[in-house]
């Protein structure tokens, strides 16, 4: 029986590996993608449904959360010597947002994140990143 690779391909309906259970149980492709299209149309049906897709939904898959540059983006800022640049791009873009805010103070923006202002970088940052979540 013809199966998908199930260290490259993942099917994920809640916590639940659906590709794993149809293996399990000897489907092959043609029957995995009839369940995928049966269970789809039935959560499409619901009142109430989210579909999450973005790297953030991957990273309980290994994928690299962007929320943090990755250590090699860093290195090479710090190696072609881009740092100066880099911050300049952060102010021009968070001027608007820390205008009249005092240092270390926290608020939150129109989208509810939490933020802190720091004065000495003059740029604010997430308090998840602070805290190194």
């Amino acid at each position: 029986m013809t199966h998908y690779d199930q260290k490259l391909n993942k099917i994920y309906f809640g916590n639940t590996d659906k590709l794993t259970d149809w293996t399990v149980e000897n489907l092959d492709q043609a029957k995995i993608i009839d369940k995928i299209r049966l269970m789809l149309k039935n959560y499409l049906e619901l009142d109430n449904v989210s579909f999450l897709f973005g790297s953030g939904t991957s990273i309980h898959l290994g994928a690299a959360a962007i929320r943090n540059f990755p250590l090699e983006v860093e290195q090479y800022i710090v190696t072609k010597n881009l740092q100066n640049e880099l911050y300049t791009n952060i102010k021009e873009l968070q001027a608007e947002l820390v205008e009249g805010k005092s240092d270390k103070e926290i608020f939150k923006d129109s989208r509810d994140w939490e933020f802190v202002v720091d004065k000495l970088q003059s740029v604010c940052f997430s308090q998840v990143d602070l805290q190194g979540k």
